[in-house]
């Protein structure tokens, strides 16, 4: 990759939340400024405000200058009046989200001057309060600079088992409690069905309580609109799961619980529950098996891969 490759890069990620994401679909995923106006129920103007301050703090980071935000005379007042419309709707959605899945308490929002990124961390406070200790402390001393929720991919040797698997599953509490970062609400808002950020689909996983905890609410009958052949399919090859592997799969997939309570329930190890799982989604979704040696290629380019970005961020930090 060239050197102004890199700085536009690093230009487009430094950018606002607001404005980086408007500018990624629109250069990204072919959305015009008319159908995101349309989405988000506003004027066209406001969007393009927004595609032109992240063209021009892009270039900014490009020429070596500090890039700052557009003055309000400029329209940079309209653009901070849409950030505080779309952040209060995404706290709203927030909180209806979380109390659907079972968290009582509320959220101690930051103040609004914050950045968009503080919201993430209130929220991932309010999850994490609900933890072990033992997964309660392996998530504050994982946290750095970022927020809390990406820290949870950052690398780590494999002789640290334990501390990969508490993170890990503190990552996947975050990840079912059904609540969504700002910037994948707001595109799922404005371009259903484009799989932001990714590109591809991800199975959702969302934690509700069990029929003998507090709060259930018997989910709405499914079976009221009428099924495609694929859903009658799926259907038909997840009635002929094996009993516990069947257990296993509507745990996970229609309660959100973890490897280790589902071990727990079904009385089988926590690598048996996830391997059961695995097994499952391959087959309801008619997934080719995979074999051992596709496991451990990927895993071995998945590690290298992370190796060579982990290269690649130092000499960036050398060569600046």
């Amino acid at each position: 990759m060239h050197s102004y490759e890199e700085q536009w890069l690093a230009g487009m990620d430094g950018l606002p939340a607001l404005p980086r994401i408007l500018f990624r679909l629109h250069n990204f995923y072919d959305v015009e400024p008319e159908a995101m106006a349309q989405a988000l129920a506003t004027d066209r103007s406001s969007i393009a405000l927004c595609l032109t301050e992240a063209r021009s703090m892009i270039h900014a980071r490009c020429a070596f200058d500090v890039p700052e935000r557009m003055p309000a005379d400029a329209g940079g007042l309209a653009i901070a009046a849409l950030e505080r419309q779309l952040r209060r709707q995404h706290r709203d959605w927030t909180e209806q989200t979380l109390a659907e899945s079972g968290y009582s308490s509320a959220v101690l929002w930051p103040e609004p001057s914050e950045p968009i990124e503080a919201d993430h961390e209130a929220v991932s406070a309010l999850i994490v309060a609900t933890l072990p200790p033992t997964l309660r402390r392996a998530f504050d001393r994982s946290r750095h600079r970022a927020p809390a929720t990406a820290n949870l991919w950052r690398y780590m040797p494999l002789w640290r088992g334990i501390v990969r698997r508490r993170l890990d599953r503190v990552r996947r509490e975050i990840s079912y409690s059904g609540w969504r970062r700002f910037d994948e609400w707001l595109a799922d808002r404005i371009a259903p069905g484009r799989n932001y950020p990714y590109s591809y689909a991800t199975p959702t996983v969302r934690r509700r309580p069990l029929p003998d905890e507090e709060g259930y609410n018997p989910a709405p009958d499914l079976n009221a609109a009428p099924l495609t052949e694929r859903q009658k399919l799926m259907q038909a090859r997840l009635a002929s799961l094996p009993p516990l592997t069947h257990d296993a799969w509507l745990l996970f997939i229609r309660h959100g619980r973890t490897d280790e309570e589902i071990a727990e329930r079904l009385g089988i190890s926590a690598r048996a529950a996830r391997r059961r799982i695995d097994r499952a989604m391959r087959f309801v979704c008619g997934w080719r098996a995979s074999s051992l040696t596709f496991q451990l290629r990927f895993s071995i380019q998945r590690r290298w891969s992370k190796r060579r970005q982990q290269c690649a961020r130092l000499l960036a930090a050398f060569r600046d």
